[in-house]
């Protein structure tokens, strides 16, 4: 998702990104790295680690009463990827 949504020319770098979130009445400057999913997996597996579940996470009903908007949005387009794994 970061790929597209920030309008990336290459899927397979490493970047770190900032984006802003607006929790409430407050906005939230956010950095994190986008990297393609290999780079995610491959040390979790070398590592010894055993992947026991993979989530990309939609809303709640609870979230679509409180902002239909974005409900609609992140309903169509994962924005997290969640990722158990136990050594």
């Amino acid at each position: 998702m970061d790929f597209t949504v920030f309008d990336r020319d290459n899927y397979f770098a490493t970047e770190l990104l900032t984006d802003h979130w607006q929790p409430g009445n407050k906005k939230v400057e956010v950095q994190f790295y986008r990297r393609p999913l290999n780079q995610i997996i491959s040390p979790l597996l070398k590592a010894g680690f055993q992947i026991e579940e993979l989530l990309e996470p939609v809303p709640t009903e609870k979230f679509k009463e409180a902002d239909p908007a974005d409900y609609n949005k992140l309903s169509k387009n994962p924005w997290f990827l969640i990722i158990k794994a136990r050594n």
